[in-house]
């Protein structure tokens, strides 16, 4: 049996067949487990009368995420950005599930289509997903947001300073990392509005269908969060990529207006992702530790020069 990182077992024929059934009414009629894709989820195309769906499970908890993709999708509705539609969310047997409709036509993004023309387009979905303001009632905003802004910038920052990497390393004394600990404590206070965020906007999250770069869907919001906009958005991209490459430009270009603000405020976000993506090798990658510093490396450099440290 197959694990996945949220401990749930490969889907078995009998929970794909009544989650189907609550969602459309409808008897399964084929089954097919998705390998090799995502790190959280488990996942499977089924089949009945109605047509195809994509049915994903995880353990129970991960419900709320599952509702806050869904919440997303209908934010995006009347926008240039393409979801797919999810039919139910909820929880069978001890797994939480969502449905969706499969995307007729859909093929993953390969290296055969022009990367740039569609990091583009993902930067014009970015820029209207950021523009979604977050649930405005208390108790939506609790239950699909738990963590605020600010308890996630303290929980990252213990996260990044947990033990001593950096001086060990020599990336920091300790002087500097008092320093860059205060800098990046002042991503919790900017003056930037807060907005919904993909923390992993990427080409494997979307899918094209036949070939037309019109028709590219954004897929896997259940990771969207509330962050300040735009810098947050177009630091996770940048630290992914690398600030200067070709994807992170075509993003850039694609998101327009807003993605030249203030370039300070962008390599404090900067930076506070590339930690946080260290820190997560760290813990959880040890094999992309190494990775993750040298691609840490010259945007702390960059920071420490910009503060005369």
């Amino acid at each position: 049996m197959r694990e996945v990182a949220g401990q749930i077992p490969e889907n078995s024929r009998e929970l794909l067949s009544t989650i189907l059934k609550e969602a459309t009414g409808e008897a399964l009629q084929s089954a097919e487990q998705i390998r090799g894709i995502g790190m959280n989820n488990s996942v499977s195309v089924v089949r009945c009368r109605q047509g195809r769906f994509v049915i994903r499970t995880n353990v129970e908890s991960h419900l709320f995420r599952y509702e806050r993709e869904a919440w997303c999708y209908r934010q995006l509705a009347g926008t240039p950005v393409l979801t797919p539609e999810v039919l139910r969310c909820g929880v069978l047997q001890g797994h939480s599930f969502s449905v969706a409709r499969f995307i007729e036509g859909s093929d993953p993004i390969g290296p055969g289509l022009d990367q740039n023309r569609i990091w583009r387009v993902l930067g014009s979905y970015g820029r209207c997903l950021n523009q979604v303001n977050p649930p405005s009632a208390p108790e939506e905003l609790a239950r699909l947001f738990p963590q605020g802004w600010a308890a996630q910038v303290e929980g990252d920052i213990s996260l990044i300073f947990r033990d001593s990497l950096w001086l060990d390393r020599g990336f920091l004394t300790p002087v500097q990392q008092g320093v860059v600990r205060g800098y990046l404590e002042g991503c919790a206070a900017g003056s930037a509005p807060l907005g919904i965020c993909q923390f992993d906007m990427t080409v494997a999250n979307a899918v094209i269908c036949n070939g037309d770069y019109q028709k590219i869907y954004l897929l896997d919001l259940e990771s969207a969060n509330i962050a300040p906009v735009p810098y947050y958005q177009l630091a996770c991209i940048a630290a992914d990529k690398g600030p200067s490459a070709e994807p992170a430009r075509a993003f850039f270009e694609g998101y327009g207006p807003g993605a030249d603000q203030d370039p300070a405020e962008l390599r404090r976000f900067l930076l506070y992702r590339v930690m946080r993506a260290t820190a997560w090798a760290r813990d959880r990658y040890p094999a992309l530790l190494d990775e993750n510093l040298e691609r840490t490396r010259p945007v702390l450099a960059d920071v420490l020069a910009s503060l005369g440290s």
